[in-house]
């Protein structure tokens, strides 16, 4: 996406952009290389679709999110403020204000178990009487909600002058991971970048302008909102293919993870006519998830 003037509410401090660029100048493509940082001890041999071990100490370096947008089909207008885009039943949309919440992103373990823990006499028996110490399993498919690697702090973007942001994290306790979850959630009193003219407090989603539909001369207002979340599990894909999808990255490197979403296909599946405003909203809420690419660079 081309460079835009970030609003007042979005622009970083010196410090952060140092950070960030730093972070950015010291990634590098090879994301399926071991690092020598990382601090988890095996306890049992690998298996083609998951292994075994146990946590010795959380792993070293950070991870960088970039939540980006590519422009894709849609067109930006003049003003710098809307944008148009012709979906994939015809309708001509112009948008003219908008924002979105990124909820949280975090890391998914590759599927494993953890090694049990040794127990006392007493736990040995309680575990002979209720087997409630047997391993448990990390299955890749669902985020971890105590991971180190989550953003934490919601982040409202801006649909109309949409611009890159940048978060840092910290590496979790798993010794490699598959896939990143991503999720757009409800705004709250403490995310970062709520607009001034519109509450975002309580919605995922704003999306407002007007509509053709095919063969109308007209167009109609329209506005779309929801306070409802919507999430998926996202794929790893390194530019050098060097990502294998079994063993996905090892925990402990520098990982600069760009978090891509189209605005060119957010209303595709959207129909002005027969849909009511809450189908609306749940259809370009997925089409957002749906179309969101993970490209991932690694020290």
């Amino acid at each position: 996406m081309s460079e835009q003037q970030a609003p007042s509410q979005f622009r970083f401090s010196r410090s952060t952009i140092i950070v960030v660029a730093g972070l950015i100048s010291s990634i590098a493509a090879g994301c399926a290389a071991p690092s020598q940082s990382a601090k988890v001890t095996a306890t049992a041999t690998s298996t083609s679709n998951s292994h075994t071990h146990s946590h010795a100490a959380t792993t070293t370096g950070q991870i960088l999110y970039q939540l980006d947008w590519q422009w894709g089909k849609a067109k930006p207008a003049a003003d710098g403020q809307s944008w148009e885009v012709v979906n994939d039943l015809g309708y001509r949309i112009r948008v003219t204000r908008g924002y979105l919440v990124t909820g949280n992103a975090q890391m998914v373990a590759c599927p494993h178990t953890h090694a049990a823990v040794p127990a006392t006499l007493g736990e040995q028996i309680a575990e002979a009487v209720t087997g409630l110490f047997a391993p448990s399993v990390a299955m890749a498919g669902h985020g971890e909600e105590g991971d180190p690697s989550r953003i934490k702090t919601p982040q409202v973007e801006s649909l109309t002058a949409p611009i890159p942001i940048h978060l840092t994290a910290q590496w979790g306790n798993e010794p490699n991971y598959c896939e990143m979850h991503y999720l757009l959630a409800y705004g709250i009193a403490s995310a970062q970048n709520l607009p001034s003219e519109v509450s975002m407090i309580g919605s995922s989603l704003l999306i407002e302008g007007e509509v053709r539909g095919p063969g109308q001369t007209e167009a109609t207002p329209f506005s779309i909102k929801s306070p409802l979340a919507w999430g998926s599990n996202k794929a790893l894909i390194a530019t050098d293919g060097s990502i294998d999808p079994k063993t996905g990255v090892t925990a402990g490197t520098f990982l600069h993870l760009i978090i891509r979403r189209d605005l060119g296909n957010v209303f595709d599946g959207v129909d002005f006519v027969k849909m009511p405003p809450p189908d609306q909203a749940k259809q370009v809420l997925r089409s957002i998830i749906e179309n969101t690419s993970v490209e991932a660079h690694c020290k």
